[in-house]
């Protein structure tokens, strides 16, 4: 394959510009740009160097229009959520691998994610991936999502690929119980299905390690914890570090979710306590704030990867078969221990 010498394309390249410029048919060109694997990965980074060159971009709008069934997923999320944007990086990567691409809205842009959907549907993107999403009443079902990320599905005709708290938060009360940890203080996240079920998952935990659990109000970003934290040193007249350490009974705090622990662990080192020294704290979603060598957080990691993939398959099984039942996947959580959880001393 020789490419031919580049030269200057004052219009908007096209696809047989690239074509032609490479000496290969159109195509070839389009199956290369769709990361289909019938084109030999040499030949597709040839054409994707010479559209990058030549300054081809796809038209997305173009392709939506001369096609019934274009390989175009929608994906509706709330990127102010750092797990939610994990999600969707892990999606388009996906997706991209199976020669799909992504059209994205987020629903915190919006009135929520019925708007989210029906500005996806207005681009006839009709199969889509929602994720977490809350919707205050029922939703038209031509707007209803292919696939759901979340604890439960809302929508009759939607797949749900669901987290199990369950597994994970065991193996994160038992981790701090073998630490010398009696008593948990529980940052509860925001009314909702998600936070309903691992309020649920952390009692039952702590109710079969015999751990005292207290449970209190707060949310699910780092103000949230913050403030939270805040409001629990403040309402105690013991010092800061008695309240951890009560009658000898080492406490440990987890967040809902690993923002909000952030939050929380300000708060507890400006009441100058010593992480872990003084007291121990954990979040939930292993997101990349918990995995950062700043922060080195212990946290229950949600299978994003494993979820991620599952929902791309449905929403693939979806796009070659409209008429497809809805199906229930789960993903097993499980706990990454890091440096805030070391033993009492």
């Amino acid at each position: 394959m020789t490419t031919k010498k580049s030269s200057a394309i004052t219009r908007r390249a096209t696809m047989r510009d690239v074509a032609e410029h490479i000496g290969v048919s159109v195509s070839t060109v389009s199956l290369a740009l769709r990361n289909d694997p019938r084109i030999s990965d040499k030949t597709a980074q040839e054409i994707k160097r010479v559209a990058r060159e030549i300054g081809y971009r796809p038209d997305i709008t173009g392709s939506l229009l001369r096609t019934n069934n274009p390989r175009i997923i929608g994906v509706a999320a709330e990127f102010s959520q750092e797990l939610h944007a994990a999600y969707v990086s892990n999606i388009r990567s996906i997706a991209n691998r199976h020669g799909y691409q992504l059209a994205i809205e987020d629903a915190s842009f919006y009135a929520g994610y019925e708007e989210a959907l029906e500005r996806l549907a207005q681009l006839r993107v009709t199969n889509t991936i929602a994720i977490n999403p809350c919707f205050p009443e029922p939703i038209p079902e031509r707007l209803e999502p292919s696939v759901i990320i979340g604890q439960t599905s809302p929508c009759p005709t939607s797949s749900l690929v669901r987290s199990s708290n369950d597994v994970g938060m065991q193996e994160l009360v038992t981790h701090l119980v073998d630490r010398g940890y009696r008593r948990i203080l529980y940052l509860d996240g925001p009314k909702g299905i998600s936070a309903r079920n691992r309020r649920r998952a952390i009692e039952h935990a702590a109710n079969v390690n015999d751990v005292w659990l207290e449970i209190v109000a707060a949310g699910n970003s780092l103000d949230d914890g913050f403030l939270a934290m805040q409001h629990v040193l403040c309402e105690r007249s013991d010092s800061p570090t008695n309240q951890f350490k009560e009658k000898g009974i080492a406490t440990a705090v987890v967040g809902y979710n690993d923002q909000c622990i952030q939050g929380a662990v300000i708060a507890l080192e400006r009441a100058g306590l010593r992480i872990p020294l003084d007291v121990a704290v954990a979040g939930f979603d292993n997101s990349s704030i918990a995995a950062s060598r700043a922060f080195g957080l212990t946290s229950v990691d949600r299978g994003i990867a494993q979820v991620s993939e599952y929902a791309v398959e449905l929403a693939i099984e979806r796009h070659n078969n409209t008429k497809i039942g809805a199906k229930t996947l789960v993903v097993d959580s499980h706990l990454v221990v890091r440096n805030t959880t070391t033993p009492v001393a």
